[in-house]
C-alpha cells in the first residue's frame, strides 16, 4: 500500500474517534465534515491500491486550457463566499462578481469557439481494430449499413497486406454494401 493510503487511513480512524468521543463539542459539524472527507479519502485510495488503473482524460494542457480552468475555478470559488456570507451586501457583490466573470468569459472564449478553424469531428485513430468492428457490428444491427461499411473501411485500411483478415474484412465489406442496396 502507498504511504498516501496509510496516512488517509490514521486520520480517517482519527476522525472516527474524536467524533465518537466528542472530543470538540463546539465543533461538532465541522468535525463531522472532517471524518467523512477523510473517510471518502481513505476509501478512495485504499481501492485505487487494490485496483491500480490509470485515468486518461486525453486533454492537453495548454494557454487555453489554463484558461478556461481558472476562470472555472473563479466562479465556484465565488460562488461558495457568496454561499457562505451571512451578509446581503457581501452576498450581492459576489454575484455581481460572478456576472462579470461569465460575461469576460463569454468575450474572450466564445469567439474563439464559434470562429475556431478546428476540425470538431471526432478522430477514430485511438480506436482499436476491436472497437472498430464493434462499431460496424452495432451499426449492422440497426441497419445503418452506410456506417458499417465505414467502419469497416477504416479497418482494412489499417491492416497490412499480407494480413489473413483482410480479405475477410473486403468481403465482409462487399456483403454490407450489398446489404445496402436491398
Amino acid at each position: 500500500m502507498e504511504s498516501f493510503t496509510i496516512v488517509t487511513g490514521i486520520a480517517s480512524l482519527i476522525g472516527f474517534g474524536i467524533q465518537m468521543f466528542d472530543v470538540f463539542p463546539k465543533l461538532g459539524k465541522h468535525r463531522k465534515e472532517f471524518a467523512l472527507i477523510s473517510l471518502g479519502i481513505f476509501l478512495g485510495s485504499l481501492i485505487r491500491a487494490f485496483e491500480p488503473s490509470r485515468i486518461s482524460l486525453g486533454l492537453a494542457i495548454t494557454w487555453s486550457t489554463v484558461v478556461v480552468g481558472l476562470f472555472i475555478s473563479a466562479f465556484f470559488l465565488l460562488l461558495l463566499a457568496a454561499a457562505m456570507s451571512d451578509q446581503r451586501d457581501r452576498q450581492a457583490w459576489y454575484s455581481e462578481l460572478m456576472r462579470y466573470l461569465v460575461i469576460i468569459f463569454a468575450l474572450l472564449v466564445g469567439p474563439r469557439l464559434l470562429f475556431s478553424n478546428q476540425d470538431t469531428t471526432k478522430s477514430l485513430d485511438s480506436v482499436s481494430i476491436r472497437e472498430l468492428r464493434m462499431l460496424s457490428e452495432s451499426a449492422e444491427a440497426r441497419k445503418d449499413y452506410a456506417k458499417a461499411a465505414y467502419y469497416l473501411g477504416i479497418i482494412d485500411e489499417r491492416l497490412p497486406a499480407n494480413d489473413p483478415r483482410d480479405k475477410v474484412i473486403k468481403n465482409k465489406i462487399k456483403d454490407v454494401q450489398l446489404r445496402e442496396l436491398r
